[in-house]
């Protein structure tokens, strides 16, 4: 029984010790296997840092764009603000003188008539005075009363010598009412002809008003977008400049050393060119398109 307990003592012993190796050689792997396991870990801890930080960097860099993007947008959204009160300005003092010239040329359209009948007036109180006069000048005898006629051969000398100095009086006054209704009459067609003249100008300055008002009108409606805003003072500036206004001297035929040159105004007037003998006239002689 001695050798029996030695040989289980012996036995458990062996068991005890091998168990031991056993758990030991697994806790190596196990902890060489946690150790490969944190190196892949900080391996990839270092791959996440290095990608963080590239995303860090972009994100930046983006965050800084889209700020200058901003910035950019808030200075175009505060010049179009400003351009396009400066265009509201710019309209309204365009209507104020569009009333302004209307009202001129409606005074000077209502004026027309008065200075025609006055005129006409004038020139037939003239006419009956002249006509008047021609009929004392060819009839002395029976239109002067205070002409004596003489009685006697023997005064026939005076009597002729008498009419005679009538007639030269009466055609002195005749050449002066003559002068006087001439004067007048040139007066009035030149105070008439410079009316219409202005009537003529104040016209087509109106019709450039109208269409400048026109514009503005129609470039208020269709900016909509905030983007498309700071364009109204740079099309209102190139509109101002649609319209020039120049006299330039033009050949009357093709050959121009026997014929010569004549003086017209040139108008530029919506990419068009006209071409007036004067001021007066409303139709152009000539209407160029220019592209």
């Amino acid at each position: 029984s001695s050798s029996v307990r030695t040989c289980l003592s012996l036995s458990t012993s062996n068991c005890s010790w091998i168990f031991l190796c056993a758990f030991s050689s697994s806790e190596s792997l196990n902890l060489n296997l946690l150790q490969e396991q944190c190196a892949e870990l900080e391996k990839e801890k270092k791959f996440m840092i290095i990608e963080l930080d590239a995303i860090r960097k972009d994100f930046n860099s983006r965050l800084s764009l889209l700020d200058s993007e901003i910035n950019t947008f808030r200075d175009r959204y505060e010049k179009s603000q400003y351009d396009l009160e400066q265009a509201i300005k710019d309209r309204d003092i365009t209507a104020n003188k569009f009333k302004h010239v209307l009202d001129q040329l409606h005074d000077l359209e209502r004026q027309v008539p008065e200075l025609r009948k006055k005129a006409d007036d004038e020139r037939a109180k003239k006419e009956a005075a002249v006509n008047k006069l021609q009929e004392i000048v060819t009839n002395p005898m029976q239109h002067n009363p205070f002409y004596s006629r003489p009685t006697g051969g023997s005064r026939r000398h005076d009597r002729d010598r008498n009419e005679r100095n009538v007639v030269r009086r009466l055609e002195q006054a005749l050449t002066v009412e003559r002068m006087k209704y001439t004067k007048l009459q040139n007066e009035k067609d030149d105070e008439v002809a410079t009316l219409l003249e202005d009537i003529n100008k104040l016209k087509r300055e109106l019709e450039i008003r109208r269409d400048e008002i026109e514009k503005f009108k129609q470039q208020l409606e269709s900016r909509t977008s905030n983007d498309n805003i700071s364009s109204i003072a740079e099309e209102v500036d190139d509109d101002s400049k649609d319209y020039l206004e120049s006299w330039v001297q033009t050949p009357k035929k093709s050959n121009i050393q026997k014929y010569g040159w004549k003086k017209q105004l040139a108008v530029l007037k919506k990419n068009r060119l006209l071409l007036y003998n004067s001021e007066k006239d409303q139709q152009a002689v000539i209407s160029i398109d220019i592209e």
